[in-house]
């Protein structure tokens, strides 16, 4: 059984030796590799070319993009199995042996593994939403039984049936930065199986030089593709997905990324600010980015930005970039929460239900001291420590209960709060 791995390039010379060298040094599966040059001014297609490995392929095609590109490999595949590497990326060692493994047993449509990024001086992290819906080995799933997994719009870390990929018909966007995301989406979403692996098969490397071209958001052409990208998503999951995934991603996923964008909200131009007010408008209203699942003062920011209110919205975004600790939060107007205090950011007032932290977001962490007999009932004391707040609050309750409520101290009065005992 033959795999064949598209590769598209373009003035990589710096590191496709790299990225060819572990593609080459897969063991247990047959290559078929397609590298296919997109343009590229320096020396990268005669690096590929000096291999003179009779598995390797070398197609010019200056057109389309990397999605082009792309799209070109995919036709000139002839392997039973498809999988992607982009020419500055590392594949580990076993991966693909270990996705063939996978599919063979399952039949699934395609599997997916976990990824780590690559950091200039060749440390590795995870990405948080990734090793959590990563962490075990699922086999032949629908989208329906790990929606999260919707989030994983990368193409690298995957490897399909060839028959799936062309009878669905699947194609990538060309002539835009970002073109993993609505094939992969679809592909998520007209799966009938796909298997899951928590082994971790690609590293995907952070350039120190921030050429790669998902490392210039500050730019209007760049912000533009992920407009386009984000419409072209948003129509496909609104078209093929339930309720559940629909939601999901329009709260969690689709505005996950943005955050970059605004950061660069302080200094932007203004075609750049109206692109993105406008973004931030058609999908999810003048007010609906306050209910995504955002860090707090991000959803500050979304619904600053979607208000039309450009200068709270710079201030936040400059607060943010800078050293100062995080937006002090105090009690809400009922004392059972705790919200952003943004006075020292705004100018104009923000609405209580766009400042208010969620329960998961207070820093709740218990501190149990010891268990104890009562007269009546077994008991549990301790303290309850509210990272948000940097307060304690001692507490004890009867040892069969599953929550605490503690009063702790706040800038503006004492906020009741309730939590799990954990």
């Amino acid at each position: 059984m033959v795999l064949s791995v598209v590769i598209p390039v373009r003035n990589v010379a710096t590191w496709i030796n790299e990225a060819l060298d572990s593609v080459l040094a897969q063991s247990g599966v047959d290559l078929e590799v397609i590298a296919v040059d997109n343009g590229s001014t320096d020396n990268s297609a005669a690096l590929i070319s000096a291999y003179q490995d009779p598995r390797v392929h070398l197609i010019t095609h200056p057109a389309g993009g990397t999605g082009g590109a792309r799209n070109v490999g995919v036709q000139a595949a002839t392997g039973e199995y498809l999988t992607f590497v982009d020419p500055d990326d590392i594949v580990i060692q076993g991966a693909w042996q270990a996705m063939l493994n996978s599919l063979t047993r399952s039949g699934s449509d395609f599997v997916v593994g976990h990824f780590e990024r690559l950091h200039p001086d060749g440390s590795h992290s995870d990405l948080a939403w990734a090793k959590r819906v990563h962490h075990e080995h699922r086999t032949a799933i629908d989208i329906s039984a790990l929606p999260e997994i919707v989030g994983d719009v990368f193409v690298w870390n995957k490897m399909f049936r060839t028959s799936f990929w062309k009878d669905n018909s699947l194609l990538f966007p060309e002539n835009t930065r970002y073109q993993d995301q609505p094939v992969i989406t679809e592909a998520f979403l007209r799966a009938k199986a796909f298997d899951v692996l928590p082994q971790t098969v690609y590293l995907w490397r952070v350039r120190e030089d921030k050429s790669s071209v998902t490392q210039r958001r500050d730019d209007v052409a760049n912000l533009h593709d992920r407009v386009t990208t984000k419409a072209n998503t948003w129509a496909i999951v609104q078209q093929l997905g339930s309720p559940t995934v629909v939601d999901l991603f329009h709260r969690r996923v689709m505005a996950g990324d943005l955050h970059h964008y605004f950061a660069a909200i302080p200094g932007c131009s203004d075609a750049y600010w109206d692109l993105l007010s406008s973004m931030v408008c058609d999908l999810w209203g003048d007010s609906g980015f306050a209910s995504t699942q955002t860090l707090p003062v991000q959803r500050l920011i979304g619904w600053l930005v979607g208000q039309g209110r450009r200068s709270d919205a710079t201030s936040v975004a400059a607060y943010v970039g800078s050293n100062e600790p995080p937006l002090p939060v105090s009690a809400t107007s009922d004392g059972t929460g705790l919200a952003l205090l943004t006075d020292r950011v705004c100018a104009d007032e923000v609405p209580e239900t766009v400042r208010r932290l969620r329960p998961h977001e207070w820093g709740w962490r218990v501190q149990r001291a010891k268990s104890g007999r009562q007269w009546r009932a077994r008991t549990v004391t301790g303290e309850v420590h509210v990272g948000r707040l940097g307060a304690t609050a001692p507490f004890e309750v009867d040892a069969k209960s599953t929550s605490i409520t503690v009063g702790v101290p706040t800038l503006t009065g004492t906020a009741t709060l309730t939590g799990p005992l954990q």
